[in-house]
Parts: structure tokens; sequence; C-alpha cells
């Protein structure tokens, strides 16, 4: 056997590998920002960056220029600096409406202007339990027993941890009678350390004479976990009672609140600004035509491209491009709806960053640079001030200064690509999803990311991070991009009765596949029509699934069905 070689050498050979410059990770994490995030960081790197600029805010594209004299006043009235000290009858000559404007501002009380701040649940049990008489040691254990409620309102920990730190060390009943003193407070039930518990305190609080209430906590003392599986008949049976005692029973319980902390939750949804426009307009009498010629010349590139790509004599970059410019010109084609409409899609108008002009005259080599520069040539004071700033912008300064401006070079250049694949792909959406925005269909048809990554020449990855977080003004209102993207799930056959044929218009002409949403809103429909006395197992909806011809199995119902927060047919019975 030969000797096994442990030297070390140098063996060369070709890889290909992708290398994360900062550049394609700025791109990245711009593309991902929805909106209003992209707006705050593009007003940071504004305020870092003196080469950047917001288009918005720059009033020209020229330094400053010393005012003229003939755009001044040539003399100023001395009179006219006068001021008129008496505002007594500065409202006399208003029209009537601002004069009663002018009384109710007089009669408004600014504090009923402001929004009520939402109080946490905390500091309301702070403010009640300094209105009890309360001794500082005691006072110390009630605020450490509401420290330890989690959002349900719940006490959950070992009652004996509450004032460990203290010195001396409290009692067991001092512990007791802290979390007691707490459960007093509003709102009834908390600090339980269960379920169990919070029913119970909200039950003594009620009438305990009533029949239905003695009832009711008979139920939740011993029976609380047949009363989740609806299994009433076994509850009344154990309680010698009838059927429509325990639902009395069961009336009282579901007026109490199972957490009485969830009112206290805060709940903020994130502020949702529209990314694009979506829009069905009027088609130009001849524009279908120009798109169809538009379509057969770009097709026509690319494959020229592509043959010109096969022989060397182009990029593969190129080759892409004629590509891509091909199929948006089908996708334009694919965006008309018939009856001379088309549907448009529009960016929103955000922030726009420019680089300064200072920075282009002084680093673009660019057609553009070349331009500002001679222009500012031929004027004398613009001239002085470019050489003098030429002159002090050396050595480290320019080298910082020529950092500047390539970094803001690639910010623009990674939020136009950003603007370019939202575009790109929500016309591709749009495309798809025609029947849903135009109300022809209940839900959107089956739509997978990595189709449209392998259509517009995308990785999977930057389709996601171009729908994640943004919003489309839609005609059926603001709807998220992901909403657009549904998978298919099953099959639907030309057996189908109409009413799924119409919604995905299927054709009768083979298997069509249909998205989870449509098979959630089927099984929707067929529970909320069953019989509530003797409810439908998933077996039984399977069945008439499978009669519309939806083919799914009994588990996949299941499924569908806990998502749409429906319980199994035992649950769903009424007695």
């Amino acid at each position: 056997m030969p000797a096994l070689n442990q030297g070390l050498s140098l063996h060369a050979g070709l890889r290909q590998n992708m290398a994360m410059t900062p550049q394609l990770i700025q791109a990245m994490e711009l593309l991902e920002l929805p909106l209003l995030d992209l707006e705050q960081r593009l007003q940071y790197e504004v305020s870092v960056n003196p080469a950047l600029e917001l288009a918005e805010d720059a009033l020209d594209n020229e330094p400053d220029a010393p005012e003229t004299s003939a755009d001044a006043p040539a003399e100023i009235d001395d009179a006219d600096d006068e001021i008129d000290a008496d505002w007594s009858n500065v409202y006399d000559d208003l029209p009537a409406s601002h004069a009663a404007a002018r009384q109710d501002d007089d009669e408004f009380d600014p504090s009923t202007a402001i929004a009520e701040r939402p109080v946490p649940l905390d500091e309301h049990l702070f403010r009640q339990l300094g209105l009890l008489p309360l001794t500082p040691r005691q006072l110390s254990l009630c605020r450490e027993v509401v420290a330890g409620l989690d959002e349900r309102g719940f006490f959950t920990r070992a009652v004996e941890s509450v004032g460990e730190n203290l010195l001396p060390p409290p009692a067991p009943a001092e512990q007791r009678a802290a979390r007691q003193t707490v459960q007093s407070l509003a709102p009834t039930g908390i600090a339980a350390a269960d379920l169990r518990e919070c029913f119970l305190l909200q039950l003594r609080q009620l009438n305990a004479e009533e029949p239905a209430t003695a009832l009711a906590e008979k139920i939740v003392l011993d029976y609380l976990d047949d009363l989740a599986g609806n299994r009433l008949p076994k509850i009344a049976t154990a309680l010698s009672c009838s059927i429509d005692d325990i639902k009395d029973a069961v009336a009282v319980l579901r007026g109490l609140t199972p957490y009485p902390g969830q009112n206290f939750i805060v709940r903020r949804e994130p502020p949702a600004k529209p990314e694009v426009f979506i829009d069905l307009v009027k088609a130009a009498p001849d524009e279908y035509e120009k798109a169809q010629a538009a379509l057969a010349r770009t097709r026509e590139r690319w494959r020229q491209a592509a043959s010109a790509a096969e022989r060397g004599q182009i990029s593969d970059w190129d080759a892409r491009e004629a590509k891509a410019a091909a199929v948006d010109a089908q996708t334009t084609g694919q965006l008309f709806d018939g009856d001379g409409m088309k549907w448009e899609v529009r960016l929103a108008n955000g922030l726009q960053p420019e680089i300064s002009p200072v920075f282009l005259a002084l680093f673009d080599n660019t057609a553009r640079g070349k331009t500002l520069r001679e222009n500012w040539e031929r004027q004398p004071e613009k001239r002085e001030w470019l050489n003098e700033l030429r002159k002090q912008v050396t050595g480290e300064q320019r080298k910082k200064f020529r950092e500047n401006y390539f970094n803001a070079g690639n910010l623009l250049r990674a939020v136009r690509q950003r603007e370019i694949t939202l575009y790109r792909l929500t016309r591709e959406i749009v495309a798809r999803q025609k029947d849903y925005l135009a109300g022809r269909a209940p839900t959107p048809t089956p739509l997978m990311m990595k189709d449209l990554a392998e259509r517009l020449d995308m990785d999977n990855g930057t389709v996601s991070r171009a729908a994640s977080d943004k919003y489309a003004a839609t005609p059926l209102g603001l709807r998220p991009l992901r909403e657009f993207f549904a998978r298919a799930v099953a099959e639907i056959t030309p057996s189908a009765n109409a009413e799924a044929n119409g919604a995905n218009g299927a054709n009768g002409a083979g298997g069509e596949q249909i998205s989870n949403m449509l098979i959630r809103k089927r099984i929707q429909a067929i529970i909320d029509a069953e019989d509530k006395s003797m409810p439908l197992k998933d077996n039984l909806i399977q069945e008439m699934l499978e009669q519309e011809g939806i083919r799914i199995k009994r588990r996949t119902v299941a499924k569908h069905r806990g998502l749409l927060g429906i319980g199994d047919y035992a649950q769903r019975r009424q007695y």
C-alpha cells in the first residue's frame, strides 16, 4: 500500500462563487425595507453623507449666488416699520364665518382635543393600590405581585417568591394577603393563577343565589374540560339537571372575561403606505396594437442577442437584458383586460435622493459632470467659486469627498434597482391576478414566488424581499403584495360544479390547480350552512368537496378548519 503524502502543495483550479459585496448587501437591505422605513433610511444617509441631497429639498442644481440689487426694493419707507399695537379690531373686517370661528376659539378647551393615552395594566392597578390604606411593606408586596402578572392578567409565579428580597422576609400569610389584595382590584379576576380561578373570582362577584350562577360555579370547579369539549349532556347527567339548565349556566360563563388583562394590551398596527398603485384605466385606441408590435420587436432582438451570445459576440449580461425587455413587453400585452381597458401600475412618489451638484462638478467624469463644469466655467462667479473649491479640497479631504461621492452613487443605484424590481414584480402579479383584482374571482389564483422568480430571471430570495411588507393600492383596497401569492394545494376536476369553475376560471379542459384560500372559503361556506344540531365531521366535508371536484385528504380539511379558527364537529354542536 503506497504511503499517503501529508505534505503541503499548491493546486490551480477554477470555481464559481458569489461574493457578497457591500454594494450587494446594501441593495438587498433597501429592497426589503417598506416605504416608510426606506424614507427614514434615506433621510439618515443624507444627514451623514454631504454628497447626497433630497430632490424635493433642492431648490436648484447650482450653488447659491448673491442676491442682485435688481431684485431688491430701491428704498424702504421708514413709516412701514412702525408697528400697529392695537389688535382689538383685527377681526372686524373678516367674514361672518371667520368671526364665528374666532368665537369658537374663545370657548375652545384645548384639553378636550388631546387623545386619551392608553393606560397599561400595571399603571391601572398601581393607581388603585395608591387609594388603599396600606403600609409601605404591604404596598411593596402588592406592587411585586402586579409586576409578576403576564399579559393575560394571570399571576403564574409561586406565591412564595413574592417579596423574597425583603428584610425581614415576608411570612406566607403576608404573601397570600398581598395577592388577595391585588385580586380585589378591578378588573375582576386579576392575579388569578389560571382560567379556573379567574372564572371563580368573577362568579363570586355575582349573585350567588341565582341558580344559573351557582351551577356555573360547579361547572368551573369540576367540569371545565368537559365544557371546553362541548360535552353538555355528560355535565347534565353528572349534575342531575337538564340541558336547559346547563345552557343557562353556560350563558353566565360567556358573560365573563377569560383574560382580564387583554383590554389593557396596547395593539398598534404598523402604519402601511402603498408602494404601488394598481388601477384599471381606459386604453388608447391603438395602444394594444402598438404593444403587440413592440413585443414582436423585442422578441426578435432577444433571439438575435441569444444567438450573438452563443457566438461570443456579446456578453451574457446583454443577452439577459434583451430577454428582460421581451418579458416586460409580453407582460404589457397581458395587462390589457378587454373592452378597451388595461391595468396600470404606478410606483408611489417617495423621497428621491440625488448627488449634490458640487460633488458632480468635482468627481463626475461622465457627460453630465462635463456639461455642468462647462456651464459653470462660462459664468465668472461660479468659475471662481469652483476653482477656489478645488484648491481647498485636497489631500485627505479630497479622498474623503471622493469616498462620499462613491457611496452616494451606490445608494442611488440601489434605490433605482429597488424601484425596477418592485415595478416589474407588481406588473407580473397583476397580469396573473386580473380576475381577482377585477372582482371576477373570490380568491387569487395559485401563484408561487419561484414561478415569478424564474420568469423575471431573479433569485427566489429577491422576489421574497421585494414582496415583504409591501402594500399596493388596488380597486379592492390596500392589499399586501404577499396576498397575491397563493399555494396550489389541490386540483379541481372537470366534474366540478359551476361555482367552483367560475371562481377559478376552469373551462372543463382537464384538471386545474386551486389555491388554499379557495379551499378555506368552501370549507367556511359548508360549515356555515350545516345543521348545528348535527355538525359535519371532517370526512363528510371531504366528501362534499370531492363532489365539487376538489380532491384533498381529511387531515387537510382539519388543518384548514383549524386555520379558520373553527372547532371540530363536537365543539360546534348546539343542543
